[in-house]
Protein backbone atom coordinates (compact mmCIF):
# COMPACT_ATOMS: atom_id res chain seq x y z
CA UNK A 1 0.00 0.00 0.00
CA UNK A 2 1.18 3.20 -1.13
CA UNK A 3 1.68 6.02 1.46
CA UNK A 4 -0.44 8.53 0.18
CA UNK A 5 -3.00 6.05 -0.02
CA UNK A 6 -2.54 5.18 3.31
CA UNK A 7 -2.97 8.99 4.61
CA UNK A 8 -6.59 8.72 2.77
CA UNK A 9 -7.77 6.02 5.71
CA UNK A 10 -8.95 7.94 8.67
CA UNK A 11 -11.97 6.01 9.05
CA UNK A 12 -12.60 2.63 11.13
CA UNK A 13 -15.58 0.07 10.40
CA UNK A 14 -17.39 -2.88 10.86
CA UNK A 15 -18.97 -5.47 8.97
CA UNK A 16 -22.14 -7.47 9.82
CA UNK A 17 -23.50 -10.65 8.33
CA UNK A 18 -26.90 -12.39 8.05
CA UNK A 19 -26.63 -16.00 7.29
CA UNK A 20 -29.33 -18.10 5.56
CA UNK A 21 -30.44 -21.55 7.50
CA UNK A 22 -30.39 -23.75 4.13
CA UNK A 23 -33.36 -26.42 5.42
CA UNK A 24 -35.41 -23.32 5.88
CA UNK A 25 -34.73 -20.53 3.35
CA UNK A 26 -34.54 -18.05 6.20
CA UNK A 27 -32.39 -14.96 6.67
CA UNK A 28 -30.89 -14.73 10.32
CA UNK A 29 -29.85 -11.56 12.27
CA UNK A 30 -27.59 -9.60 10.78
CA UNK A 31 -23.95 -10.20 13.22
CA UNK A 32 -20.61 -9.44 13.67
CA UNK A 33 -17.89 -10.21 10.74
CA UNK A 34 -15.40 -8.01 10.74
CA UNK A 35 -14.22 -5.08 13.51
CA UNK A 36 -11.40 -2.64 13.19
CA UNK A 37 -11.30 -2.38 9.29
CA UNK A 38 -9.56 0.72 8.39
CA UNK A 39 -11.31 2.70 5.28
CA UNK A 40 -11.42 6.10 3.59
CA UNK A 41 -14.71 7.91 4.42
CA UNK A 42 -17.64 6.93 1.99
CA UNK A 43 -17.38 9.15 -1.02
CA UNK A 44 -20.30 9.37 -3.30
CA UNK A 45 -19.25 6.81 -6.66
CA UNK A 46 -17.78 9.04 -9.57
CA UNK A 47 -19.46 9.00 -13.28
CA UNK A 48 -17.25 6.69 -14.62
CA UNK A 49 -18.06 3.88 -11.79
CA UNK A 50 -21.52 4.63 -12.39
CA UNK A 51 -21.35 4.19 -16.35
CA UNK A 52 -19.63 1.21 -15.73
CA UNK A 53 -21.79 -0.96 -13.67
CA UNK A 54 -25.27 0.34 -16.30
CA UNK A 55 -27.29 0.56 -12.27
CA UNK A 56 -30.49 2.15 -13.75
CA UNK A 57 -31.30 2.92 -10.36
CA UNK A 58 -32.71 6.13 -8.31
CA UNK A 59 -30.89 5.09 -5.64
CA UNK A 60 -27.69 7.21 -4.65
CA UNK A 61 -24.54 5.30 -5.13
CA UNK A 62 -21.66 5.36 -2.64
CA UNK A 63 -17.75 3.63 -2.48
CA UNK A 64 -15.73 3.06 0.07
CA UNK A 65 -11.91 1.81 0.02
CA UNK A 66 -10.57 -0.56 2.79
CA UNK A 67 -6.52 -1.39 3.42
CA UNK A 68 -6.83 -4.98 2.44
CA UNK A 69 -8.28 -7.90 0.96
CA UNK A 70 -11.13 -7.54 3.76
CA UNK A 71 -13.73 -10.18 3.42
CA UNK A 72 -16.64 -8.13 2.37
CA UNK A 73 -19.32 -9.68 0.55
CA UNK A 74 -22.77 -8.37 -1.07
CA UNK A 75 -25.59 -7.75 1.51
CA UNK A 76 -22.85 -7.02 4.13
CA UNK A 77 -23.84 -4.35 6.46
CA UNK A 78 -21.23 -1.83 6.73
CA UNK A 79 -20.82 0.82 9.33
CA UNK A 80 -18.36 3.52 9.59
CA UNK A 81 -17.42 5.43 13.21
CA UNK A 82 -20.73 4.09 14.73
CA UNK A 83 -20.66 5.43 18.30
CA UNK A 84 -20.41 2.79 21.22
Amino acid sequence: MSRSFARLLTETADTQRATVDISTGKRSAPTTNLTGVCCTRIYPADQEVRQRLQLQTPHELHQVFADDNVDVIEGDLWEIGRAS
